[in-house]
């Protein structure tokens, strides 16, 4: 069984260490884009940023604020 990562793409971290790490174990992954794409995760990777409060303002932009599944 493959699980589907989707790592969410908020517009402020650094996106490229984090699909290259995954990449390199192999991992079976997307990139969200907006909060709907995240009906596809089996797991979620929500990439760090160092400001927080400009983590959430990207979070919000992207339709990431309100999830539940």
């Amino acid at each position: 069984m493959s699980n589907k990562i989707v790592v969410i793409d908020y517009g402020i971290s650094n996106l490229l260490s984090v699909t290259r790490a995954l990449e390199k174990c192999g991992a079976n992954f997307v990139i969200a884009e907006c909060g709907e794409d995240l009906s596809l995760a089996d797991k979620i990777v929500l990439p760090g940023v160092g400001a927080f409060r400009d983590g959430m303002k990207g979070l919000r932009s992207g339709g990431f604020s309100r999830i539940s599944k």
